[in-house]
């Protein structure tokens, strides 16, 4: 059957008790696959092949996600309905993008297309799905962003110019255990009065 709708005949029997064989075959393959068929012979089909490139390749398949919309193609042509999605079919949120050039993550707040997100998924465009959430940083990580701002604030004082990064000499990938050249911030005592 064509999906048209997490809740159509095909969702309602799979939700029921009643099992049943799910042959799912999506017009881009979302991992490979390996169907065994009756007369003995095995049929393969690699992630990102189209079902029938003959009759619709990738290209026109691509054209086709964005001419009927996220939504449509991923029930009617890749047979896996949205559950939820608004009726701009976009995602909402924080999301990330590449590592910057220290390796530290970078996130972003915005919108996304949900064909641009189905582009990356289903067709691979673009180098990261732009609709990932940013990923955790590592405590080490933490720790050097922290060193690093902690000095980036000192040089700033000297230098209206100064760029954030490692200090001057330090090694890459810098030593975890370094510890900032001298603090030239004032210390700051918590709970003292306000006059």
């Amino acid at each position: 059957m064509q999906r048209l709708h997490v809740d159509d005949l095909s969702g309602h029997l799979l939700g029921g008790e009643q099992p049943w064989v799910h042959l799912n075959m999506p017009a881009i393959a979302m991992e490979d696959e390996r169907w065994e068929l009756s007369d003995g012979r095995e049929l393969k089909r690699l992630k990102g092949q189209a079902m029938a490139p003959d009759i619709e390749g990738r290209r026109a398949l691509y054209e086709r996600m964005f001419d009927i919309g996220a939504y449509n193609f991923g029930a009617q042509y890749q047979q896996a309905p949205f559950e939820h999605m608004n009726d701009k079919e976009v995602r909402g949120g924080c999301f990330a993008g590449p590592d910057d050039e220290w390796g530290f993550p970078t996130m972003w707040f915005g919108k996304v297309p949900e064909t641009t997100i189905m582009a990356h998924e289903v067709f691979g465009v673009g180098d990261y799905n732009p609709g990932s959430p940013p990923r955790e940083m590592t405590e080490e990580e933490l720790e050097r962003c922290t060193r690093w701002g902690d000095d980036y604030l000192c040089r700033l004082q000297a230098d209206p110019h100064a760029k954030f990064g490692p200090r001057e000499g330090e090694e890459w990938p810098p030593d975890p255990t370094a510890k900032p050249s001298s603090p030239c911030l004032p210390p700051v005592t918590v709970g003292e009065p306000i006059d």
